[in-house]
């Protein structure tokens, strides 16, 4: 696993993955009203509506699509955007995330330290969690980015 400094949008990886929560607006659109989830919609305004079709129809859930050749997950670690994150939802969405990105062919994903930013998680706790279910036996490569537009640092994962 490598930590970096650095934005996940700038980290040059084929895949870069989003902390979400369950919570699909009247609207059909996932909520992405704060931190790395609404720079992720701001710049990509078609996530909402494409992730809260998805959790609409097929539950809370890690999903992957693609655009213009970027993958982009929708990982959930909370299930209302209210909630502080849950360990729990944060290790089956990781290991969800794995299963998906193991039928792909990104080699680079970004992965933040799920949870731990605006989801209040420790770090410290989360961190084992995450190295063991990021041990990809292939040629995919993890890494950790610090995310530096928030006034705290905070790591993303790249797998």
């Amino acid at each position: 696993m490598i930590e970096k400094i650095g934005s996940i949008f700038e980290s040059g990886c084929n895949c870069i993955c989003i902390p979400t929560n369950g919570m699909v607006k009247k609207d059909g659109c996932l909520v992405m009203g704060k931190g790395l989830a609404k720079e992720a919609a701001d710049r990509y305004p078609t996530l909402p509506q494409i992730f809260g079709r998805l959790t609409f129809k097929y539950g809370i859930g890690t999903y992957i699509i693609s655009i213009n050749g970027i993958g982009i997950a929708c990982v959930p670690t909370k299930l209302h955007f209210k909630d502080p994150s849950s360990l729990d939802l944060v290790i089956n969405s990781s290991k969800k995330l794995v299963e998906l990105i193991d039928r792909t062919h990104w080699k680079k994903i970004g992965v933040p330290r799920l949870g731990c930013g605006l989801g209040g998680l420790t770090y410290s706790i989360v961190k084992p969690y995450l190295e063991k279910i990021f041990e990809i036996e292939n040629e995919k490569q993890v890494l950790f980015y610090f995310l530096k537009y928030l006034s705290i640092s905070l790591p993303i994962l790249v797998a």
